[in-house]
């Protein structure tokens, strides 16, 4: 290290020696006798380490004298870094960060920047001033950003224009060949710039965004997964560069990067807008003259497509809204990643095929790949139901119910189970099918823990069609992701469902009688107009979960005493699924009718959470048989007759709802409206 040998190396070299293993072990030891406070042997190891000048190209030495001329690359250390790894990749996204790498230490990061300064080359013949001017005005924008990327402090001592970056071991480190210069604004720049001699150029945020869309696109960065800093940021630094107003531009990025959260998009969108200097210096044109020169040479979309259709079949599943492929001789359909794209563009290239990688992801999410709904296909591919033997039937005997308790005067809750699952699976299919069809009711399963109640719904679909069965088990919170679940599966499962709160059950409500949705998936461009195919059930533990005073219609709740074990169980998906079609088919009601809703609604009471009001009506009063005398009372009247009994503060709001929930008929009299009751005796 402390040798004055020098040589010339590439930023690729460098990178090569960090990332093999060449120094794993005398990095590994350092670190050891750093954590045991040796520090004499610590020091050993790390005089023969390896080290390089990132600001300076040096001839003979490293002593000022020695200085040829500046690399355009400046260097900043983040020394003690709280979390390494979590700062490492707010670095690594960043469109400024060229190389980024841990420190000897292991404890910090340090970030390899380029830079520009306007008016100047740093191959231009200098004098070591001249150099170290220009070097400190560029340490000092470069450090000030990153700080402000990682919200902590720069080393300052890193300033020297001769000072020596250690190379130790790093595995995880990155190198970006392609990243953005910091532009550099020297004091006598600033001068210029007040007598008006330096230019500014603007323009609207709706043509500069379509202008730096396009210019992402050709640089290949792509708002994905893994990639969101850096398309952001990138996106930012173009838009300052263009002069669009910060405040347009930043609530353009909310707006547009919703699916984040909107305090780091403002975080990211005033970084790239710290940098005053760069501010209206490019005009529009250039990239929309990029772009045109892009479109004149053109690209050979028929030799992409010929290309991909030699290696691999391709399919886009209208469900997931993702590209699948199949090589030959597999029968096994996988999403497109983009390892594949790469892979496939790597070997376009070998082959001379030389195009772009936006290119080949533009075919592949173009009209070239022919879209496919597996759901159609899987019924479009059944055998026709023989009109007789009923699979459903033989589903709906796994599950052994009971009768629910208090309101509930059902003779055959066997059978009452029956016609709902029924009408449920029936509505299912007909929702995977029609998009004027939505599945409105909430089939659930109650019971003691181990009895297979979610696992009864899990296998309630063939193995082609499971991977779009979803198991929610945080059901006390509804997000956007919820919401585009309606578009994705086929049956969303909300697991311990007795323990959601009273504000997300009426979410859910509002959820299952959604007919469409419009809304952006992740790292999408465009918000979808898509269909809500999905069917929800439900499993939990405890009988009383409903709490909504005003209808649980849309609920289709069943205690189950014990249920067959289903991986046990042989099931006939065709039959079960070919009779489901042929009953929709046949125009079989999966609706309820006056007389059914009013049964359900008994049948429900057994797992409402109970209700004061009700329960001291119920205690005090009773619906008048046919032809029986009758007593007219209001809601005042009912209150101060309970209060004789028991005192408790009621609502006579809560009152009437009750009362009309219970089924008490109502007369008009010169009084108002009042309620025909029999007092029960006390």
């Amino acid at each position: 290290m402390y040798s004055q040998e020098c040589r010339s190396i590439e930023w690729q070299e460098i990178f090569n020696i960090v990332t093999t293993g060449t120094l794993a072990e005398n990095t590994e030891k350092y670190r050891y006798y750093k954590s045991c406070k040796l520090e004499d042997d610590a020091q050993k190891i790390k005089k023969h380490m390896p080290a390089f000048t990132p600001a300076v190209i040096c001839d003979g030495g490293r002593r000022p004298e020695n200085f040829v001329c500046l690399t355009g690359v400046g260097m900043c250390d983040f020394d003690h870094v709280a979390d390494v790894e979590s700062a490492r990749k707010t670095l690594t996204d960043d469109g400024h960060a060229m190389m980024v790498y841990k420190t000897i230490s292991g404890n910090g990061l340090r970030v390899l920047f380029r830079y520009e300064v306007k008016g100047t080359r740093q191959t231009d013949k200098m004098t070591t001033n001249e150099m170290s001017t220009i070097y400190g005005a560029a340490f000092k924008t470069g450090n000030e950003y990153f700080a402000r990327l990682l919200g902590c402090e720069a080393d300052g001592q890193c300033k020297n224009l001769g000072r020596l970056s250690v190379i130790c071991h790093d595995a995880e480190a990155t190198l970006n060949t392609n990243s953005e210069p910091i532009a550099i604004e020297l004091p006598e720049k600033k001068a210029a710039a007040k007598k008006g001699t330096d230019r500014k150029y603007h323009t609207t945020l709706e043509r500069a965004v379509r202008a730096v869309e396009k210019q992402l696109e050709r640089e290949g960065v792509r708002y994905c997964k893994g990639s969101y800093n850096r398309y952001v940021s990138k996106a930012g630094y173009y838009l300052n560069r263009l002069g669009v107003n910060e405040d347009e531009a930043t609530q353009w990025a909310v707006e547009r990067f919703s699916d984040y959260d909107s305090t780091s998009v403002r975080a990211i969108m005033k970084s790239c807008f710290a940098h005053t200097a760069e501010h209206a210096s490019m005009m529009v044109q250039k990239i929309e003259k990029s772009d045109a020169n892009d479109r004149a040479k053109g690209v050979d979309i028929t030799a992409i497509e010929k290309f991909l259709d030699e290696h691999a079949a391709f399919r886009f599943n209208v469900i997931t809204r993702k590209t699948e492929y199949k090589t030959e001789g597999s029968d096994r359909w996988l999403e497109v990643t983009d390892r594949l794209e790469n892979s496939l563009w790597s070997a376009m290239n070998k082959a001379g095929l030389h195009v772009r990688s936006i290119d080949l992801h533009n075919v592949i999410l173009s009209d070239y790949v022919a879209e496919w709904n597996p759901f159609k296909e899987y019924f479009d591919n059944l055998p026709e139901w023989d009109g007789t033997t009923d699979h459903i039937g033989t589903l709906t005997a796994m599950v052994h119910v009971r009768k629910g308790d208090l309101w509930d005067d059902t003779e055959d809750p066997q059978g009452l189970f029956d016609m709902c699952f029924r009408k449920w699976l029936v509505a299912m299919v007909a929702s995977l099918l029609d998009k004027e069809v939505v599945n409105n009711v909430i089939m659930v399963l109650i019971g003691r823990q181990g009895i297979y109640k979610t696992t009864f719904f899990n296998y309630l679909l063939p193995e082609e069609l499971r991977p779009y069965f979803y198991t929610k088990t945080n059901s006390d919170t509804m997000t956007k992701d919820d919401r585009l679940s309606l578009a994705e599966y086929a049956i969303i499962c909300l697991e311990e469902i007795d323990s959601m709160r009273t504000p997300e059950l009426n979410q859910l409500k509002a959820l299952v009688t959604t007919k469409t949705i419009n809304e952006r998936a992740a790292y999408s461009r465009y918000k979808e107009n898509r269909a809500h195919i999905a069917s929800f059930c439900g499993t939990g533990n405890n009988m009383q979960f409903l709490t909504d005073q005003t209808g649980n219609r849309r609920w289709l709740p069943f205690e189950a005493d014990y249920i067959d074990d289903p991986r046990t169980v042989r099931y006939d998906y065709q039959g079960i699924y070919s009779q489901a079609l042929a009953l929709w088919r046949s125009g079989m009601a999966y609706w309820f009718n006056g007389s059914e809703i009013n049964t359900m609604a008994r049948h429900i009471k057994s797992f409402e959470v109970p209700n004061v009001e009700e329960e001291l009506i119920v205690t005090y009063y009773r619906l008048p048989l046919e032809n029986e005398p009758y007593k007219l009372v209001n809601a005042t009247n009912i209150i101060e007759h309970i209060n004789i009994f028991i005192k408790r503060a009621l609502s006579t709001i809560k009152v009437g709802v009750a009362m009309k929930k219970l089924g008490f008929k109502q007369k008009t009299t010169s009084r108002g409206r009042m309620y025909m009751v029999v007092e029960r005796e006390k």
